[in-house]
């Protein structure tokens, strides 16, 4: 009888350990990448900007034109990169904080050069922005 408690224990700890070492691999999922893009937001209607280098972005029910000049992922992911360069030819939501956000509304802003950071959440097709302000030109797309 105490031989069986012996087993039924070691069984028990073999369970509990191999379990733990198992939830531990998927307890934490990879982060999204962080990435900026940089270049000239332009309105959706400019045909002149459609092409393979622009990218349609979505900020609070306000379609955009955002015609790429760079792209850099900030973090690096063993994944990202693919997903990435699929993702840009396309559209994608803008969301975040409206005090960010709200500038990338403004009339003004058509035709100034700007560079959005911020968290790119690959499968769901959006952008969490963590910084947008008015930059210089780059004359290079990656």
């Amino acid at each position: 009888m105490k031989h069986m408690y012996s087993v039924v224990i070691l069984a028990l700890g073999l369970v509990l350990c191999w379990t733990s070492s198992t939830d531990a691999r998927f307890s934490y999922p990879e982060a999204p990448p962080y990435v900026r893009l940089s270049g000239v937001l332009l309105p959706l209607e400019d045909q002149n900007a459609a092409g393979l280098r622009s990218l349609t972005v979505f900020v609070h029910g306000q379609l955009w034109r955002f015609q790429l000049d760079a792209v850099e992922e900030v973090t690096q992911g063993n994944h990202a990169r693919l997903q990435l360069r699929d993702l840009l030819w396309g559209s994608i939501r803008l969301y975040g904080s409206p005090g960010l956000l709200a500038p990338l509304r403004q009339p003004e802003m058509v035709g100034k050069h700007l560079t959005i950071e911020g968290h790119l959440h690959t499968r769901e097709r959006r952008l969490l922005v963590t910084a947008a302000e008015e930059t210089p030109a780059v004359a290079r797309v990656h």
